[in-house]
């Protein structure tokens, strides 16, 4: 519920009313929001950018694409996920954390469709370090792009 209180996320519920959305408006607004929770150092902010876990379940196969993952089904493969997504807030803020990156783009390198899905792999998070130069973060997995609502969540982040 906390993350529901930031400004930037957009809650939007189903035409058929059966499911809320969370995310952020749009790529650009997602990628600027981890840039922001590197720049405080906030794994809790960061988490709160991940697809949610009753999302993830109930609509699993809609969403996931790694064969590894599906072959756990959606608790096992929410499982996996959230230790991966943990584990990476380590290195992130190690690696990253208070270092006054600022945004500059997120865009897709690769996707496909899947239903009311955009799964985007591998999008590539543009950053200006406090130089002023800039620098590809490769630091997300798997984005995801509902298109009815147009919103956008991070499944993964990279370890």
């Amino acid at each position: 519920q906390q993350h529901l209180a930031r400004p930037q996320v957009v809650t939007v519920q189903d035409e058929g009313g059966d499911m809320p959305r969370h995310g952020r408006p749009s790529m650009s607004a997602l990628g600027s929001a981890i840039v922001d929770g590197l720049d405080a150092s906030d794994a809790r902010g960061l988490m709160a950018l991940v697809f949610p876990k009753t999302d993830y379940v109930q609509r699993f196969t809609e969403v996931e694409t790694e064969p590894s993952v599906v072959e756990q089904g959606p608790e096992g493969g929410w499982a996996m996920r959230d230790r991966i997504n943990r584990q990476a807030m380590v290195s992130l803020l190690r690696d990253h954390g208070g270092k006054g990156y600022a945004f500059v783009r997120m865009e897709s390198s690769g996707s496909e469709t899947r239903q009311e899905w955009v799964i985007h792999h591998r999008p590539r998070l543009v950053i200006k370090d406090a130089q002023g130069e800039e620098h590809l973060l490769p630091i997300v997995g798997v984005m995801l792009e509902h298109t009815p609502s147009q919103t956008f969540s991070i499944l993964s982040f990279l370890p």
